[in-house]
Order: C-alpha cells, then structure tokens, then sequence
C-alpha cells in the first residue's frame, strides 16, 4: 500500500521553504525522499534524493540558485502538478 506524502500541494511547500527551516521533505509511495533545502550561509536551494526516509543512502543531489526554480523542480519531482 502506497504511503500517504506530504507536501500535498504547492502552498505546502512554499511554507515550508518561506518558513524557519527552509525545508521540505516530499515522502513517495516508493519509499524514496526528496530534501528541497534553503541554503543558510550561500545563496540557492539543494535538492537531495534519498533512498529511504533515514536518508541512509543519497541517490542524487542538485543545486538550484533561484527559488521559483528550486519550487517548481521539487513539485515536478514528487508530482505535484502544479507550477509556481
């Protein structure tokens, strides 16, 4: 049985990177985890891939500098359908 996920929709993940953590963890049905991470001390977003949801094992790792681009990335990625 598929895990429900969050972020459930884009305003979700807004919040969540907009908020004091500048995190956002999309948990997918196949077990795997996307990080969208704001940077703290340089500028731009990481988005990281994991295997699992304790982040044991990393899959891939991208760097994105513009927010609405690192937003629209990490939705397409846990299949939001939706675009800032």
């Amino acid at each position: 049985m598929p895990r429900a996920f969050f972020p459930h929709t884009l305003n979700d993940v807004v919040h969540a990177v907009d908020g004091a953590f500048g995190l956002v963890v999309g948990d997918l049905p196949d077990g795997t985890i996307w990080v969208l991470k704001r940077g703290r001390r340089e500028p731009g977003f990481t988005l990281t891939h994991y295997a699992d949801a304790q982040r044991s094992r990393e899959l891939a790792r991208e760097l994105v500098v513009d927010r609405r681009a690192a937003i629209n990335r990490f939705a397409e990625l846990i299949v939001l359908n939706e675009r800032l």
